[in-house]
């Protein structure tokens, strides 16, 4: 088997011994580069490393199930996805060194992958949990001030703020990275338009969820660290300072990432920073 297959049957096996352990802590800190490829044969490595928890009996019947049912959930995903190991090369080294045990094992990417260069200038976009129309108008004419800079927008939040932008860089032309609380399956393609396969332009739809996968609050923070790891700085699209209290702010804070804040004035902190709205583009220039 190729890589990419190699790598869909790990993630495959690793969600059939999910269901088996119920410990994702304790699977990860089983797995280590050298021993990873064990998980092509999920029987084998389920006895090996966690005996304890064997099945006494019907354990070939519940095995066969679980294998059947992780594989047509897998049957779902959008075709030609990239399944990257936490062992990949491609894999950021900045999800390793931040979020550290806490780092996915496994990532799913739609899109151009290069996006994934620590070497690219990121920019996470935390907008408004609001639907004020006078700032959703300042924010995209905000957006404007960065048409031709080299500049990748990242979003990890689903409001009618990130949308209007999101669909306001495409215009532009401005590469995007996309991270999504569901898992990258046919199905959320249908309805939107999500320019995975565009040529242009860089843009990439990441999900850190496999299919079937329950999802719970633990996504959507994990979603958020994923983005301030991969971004230089933040950008705090909002002019209520409750904001600065959103999941993806404190992330950011907490990863000592600065957020810089063009519609707040006198909150000059360490790592909050009021801007001027005409010299934000300057601002950041500056920065990285």
């Amino acid at each position: 088997m190729n890589h990419n297959q190699r790598n869909r049957q790990l993630a495959i096996n690793y969600a059939v011994l999910n269901k088996l352990v119920r410990d994702q802590k304790a699977i990860n800190a089983m797995i280590t580069k050298t021993n990873i490829d064990e998980l092509l044969n999920v029987k084998d490595f389920y006895f090996r490393y966690f005996p304890s928890s064997k099945f006494v009996e019907f354990f070939p019947q519940v095995l066969n199930l679980l294998n059947k049912e992780t594989e047509a959930a897998f049957g779902r995903l959008k075709p030609r996805l990239r399944i990257i190991t936490k062992y990949d090369a491609i894999y950021p080294n900045a999800l390793l060194q931040d979020l550290q045990d806490d780092a996915p094992m496994f990532i799913y990417a739609c899109g151009d992958t290069s996006l994934l260069d620590r070497k690219l200038s990121k920019l996470n976009l935390i907008c408004t949990s609001t639907q004020d129309d006078i700032m959703i108008h300042k924010s995209s004419h905000l957006i404007d001030g960065f048409n031709q800079t080299p500049y990748v927008m990242v979003f990890s939040q689903q409001t009618a703020l990130s949308r209007v932008l999101y669909y306001q860089i495409l215009k532009m032309q401005l590469s995007s990275l996309l991270i999504i609380n569901h898992a990258l399956t046919k199905s959320i393609f249908k309805n939107s338009f999500y320019p995975c396969n565009q040529a242009d332009t860089k843009h990439m739809i990441l999900s850190a969820i496999a299919p079937g996968e329950e999802i719970s609050q633990k996504h959507q923070l994990l979603s958020s660290q994923i983005a301030c790891s991969l971004s230089k700085v933040s950008i705090l699209l909002s002019n209520e300072h409750q904001d600065l209290d959103l999941p993806v702010s404190l992330v950011s804070l907490k990863s000592y990432r600065p957020i810089l804040c063009p519609f707040l004035l006198h909150l000059n902190q360490e790592l909050i920073i009021t801007v001027d709205q005409a010299n934000l583009v300057k601002q950041i220039d500056s920065m990285i």
